[in-house]
């Protein structure tokens, strides 16, 4: 009927819209995939396409949780997670965002919990496994458990290697420069780095670069390589603000300011 052929025409309208908001999502620029992710929205309330609905408002909550707005993204996702069926496919999705956010809110227990469930409802998911256990890695860090992310990072590498999953790749080896970094291991932390930025050029993903460079810039620095360190702090903070993303920025100024008082310039 003519009623079906317009809905089947809105319905590939969403996906593209969906689809265009996580591409401009993964290449940081906000604005647009948030508008995307609004289209895609529109469009899955009024054919009354819930999955569709479900993904565009998991989307917009990622762009908030991305652009720093933490709190909003858990009410967010949080929201989509309350109007789940047992059988919807993104609950893992939404558990591993969740548990992260709750890590940058320091909220250990709820970040804890929303991870250990991602992890055991992943276990026949090793892409999602694998961004459970890098989202875990990273908040171990933030949280100063450096020998903890040390591990989690190599397990999601070896998960990611293993099933060449190139993304859970690059996300372990910027999580293992890190945590090598803030433990003062200059080595370590310099061959992740490096490793990381060639990945991150060739997935054109600017918030991970930006990131390898501050973690060779923190390396150097161990090294007392002041100059070289400077040179990829300021590199790093350059790719940052072009990011668009608070979160990240203001990490890296903090790490910036560490090397800046080691150095002795106050």
């Amino acid at each position: 009927s003519r009623a079906a052929i317009q809905t089947d025409d809105r319905k590939c309208l969403m996906e593209a819209a969906l689809l265009r908001g996580l591409s401009y999502e993964s290449r940081s620029y906000w604005d647009l995939a948030r508008e995307e992710y609004n289209t895609a929205l529109s469009i899955a309330q009024e054919i009354g396409e819930r999955q569709g609905e479900l993904r565009a408002e998991r989307g917009l909550g990622r762009v908030q949780y991305k652009t720093g707005d933490f709190k909003g993204a858990a009410s967010t996702l949080e929201d989509c997670l309350a109007r789940l069926a047992d059988e919807d496919e993104i609950r893992l999705a939404l558990l591993i965002d969740l548990g992260a956010i709750y890590g940058e809110l320091r909220e250990k227990r709820k970040a804890r919990t929303y991870l250990r469930k991602a992890e055991r409802l992943a276990k026949d998911n090793e892409p999602e496994r694998i961004r459970a256990l890098n989202n875990k890695a990273f908040i171990l860090i933030e949280w100063g458990d450096y020998k903890g992310a040390l591990s989690e990072a190599k397990a999601a590498l070896e998960a990611a290697e293993r099933i060449g999953d190139e993304m859970g790749r690059v996300h372990a080896i910027a999580s293992l420069s890190y945590a090598n970094a803030k433990m003062g291991r200059a080595d370590d932390a310099l061959r992740y780095g490096m490793e990381g930025v060639e990945l991150s050029k060739k997935r054109g993903d600017v918030n991970l670069l930006g990131s390898c460079h501050v973690y060779i810039g923190m390396a150097y620095a161990h090294r007392k390589q002041w100059d070289s360190s400077l040179a990829e702090l300021d590199k790093g903070l350059a790719f940052m603000d072009r990011s668009g993303n608070p979160l990240y920025s203001a990490m890296s100024r903090i790490e910036f300011a560490d090397v800046l008082i080691k150095k002795g310039d106050k």
